[in-house]
């Protein structure tokens, strides 16, 4: 229900149950329509977060920690569903403290260190060894990425 209201907020000009109904075939949780949050697992209902989001068509997404509590495969799976259905003309910031994950998933790199960017850099650029800040350094020991990185 809380999918069909969502439809019918942003998305008048469709049949909120015909709309709610698709955003849940696109994250691929198109047979479970019918059953509530007690019945799903925390995938499912990150997936369902997923498409309440995707049905207001956002020109730029803020996720923040989306992947946190879910293990190493889904966290990829649920990132790479997020950014596919998103679609090229929304923006999406993805804030994590999981750096392999944001590496490999976003193109651009921004490390924050008390509220401020201190480094950007992109995948790439982490490869070649031009990373500079003393933050960026820690994260990436404390991933276990410190790839020979200069400082």
């Amino acid at each position: 229900l809380l999918l069909q209201e969502s439809a019918r907020l942003h998305q008048p000009e469709c049949d909120p149950r015909a709309a709610a109904g698709q955003a849940l075939a696109e994250v691929g949780l198109g047979g479970r329509s019918g059953a509530v949050s007690a019945e799903l697992s925390g995938g499912e209902l990150r997936r369902i977060g997923i498409a309440r989001t995707l049905l207001a068509r956002p020109r730029i997404l803020i996720a923040d920690e989306p992947t946190a509590g879910l293990d190493a495969a889904l966290k990829s799976e649920l990132v790479e569903l997020m950014l596919t259905r998103a679609g090229a003309r929304c923006a999406v910031v993805l804030i994590s403290h999981d750096l392999p994950l944001v590496l490999w998933a976003m193109r651009r790199v921004c490390v924050l260190s008390a509220g401020l960017i201190v480094d950007t850099f992109t995948p790439d650029e982490l490869k070649d060894g031009s990373v500079r800040h003393p933050q960026t350094h820690a994260l990436l020991r404390a991933a276990g990425l410190d790839m020979g990185v200069r400082s």
